[in-house]
């Protein structure tokens, strides 16, 4: 336990450190990465999920934003000055999705190693249809935590509450959330990433 707290307070303290820097110590992007925090943690424990998945999830949920205040210029030089490609539907669509992935990188580079934990920080913004719990939880909180603006509106407590209910409850949630974000984009006529589609036939039950 002590372990894993000293490993929150070094991670957290570096993200804190860096948003602040751009924004202070009460701006919104820190608010939110405190929201998500708190709503995986909340959504974990009463969800009965293990030490080690709270743990991962937490991890993610610290990390998911950590460069999101960096223009994409700047993004795409942190994915390629680590050897990645960058997403190449996101630089044509929506390059600011490339925080995503450049917030992975910048776990890497602070010795994150987890498949999970870079997987949902990476995915964060899209969805994942090979996502397992530690995805799927920031992906509900990143969505419903309290301070985002369409809280009451699209009721998302009612979100937290069913993802607060074990693996059904979550993959239900994960599921609302995902029917929402895709709502929205097709409304607005934005283009859907591959994997936001690969999530949605995922995650669709299968009555047959």
């Amino acid at each position: 336990m002590c372990s894993r707290a000293r490993t929150e307070d070094a991670l957290s303290g570096e993200v804190v450190r860096r948003i602040a820097a751009s924004e202070g110590d009460s701006g919104p992007r820190l608010a939110h990465v405190r929201g998500v925090v708190e709503t995986v943690r909340t959504a974990a424990g009463a969800g009965g999920w293990p030490a080690a998945i709270s743990d991962r999830a937490v991890r993610a949920a610290w990390v998911h934003d950590v460069v999101r205040l960096e223009d994409p210029a700047r993004l795409r030089r942190r994915i390629v000055d680590a050897g990645e490609d960058p997403d190449p539907w996101a630089l044509a669509h929506a390059p600011r999705l490339l925080h995503a992935q450049a917030a992975a990188v910048w776990a890497i580079g602070r010795g994150e190693t987890d498949t999970d934990v870079l997987s949902a920080v990476r995915h964060h913004p899209t969805a994942h249809p090979g996502w397992g719990p530690v995805g799927l939880l920031l992906y509900v909180a990143d969505f419903c935590e309290p301070g985002r603006p369409y809280a009451d509106r699209l009721d998302t407590a009612r979100i937290r509450t069913l993802a607060e209910e074990g693996p059904e409850g979550l993959a239900e949630a994960a599921r609302r959330v995902l029917g929402l974000r895709l709502a929205h984009q097709l409304a607005k006529g934005h283009e859907v990433h591959p994997h936001t589609l690969g999530a949605w036939r995922r995650w669709l039950p299968n009555d047959s």
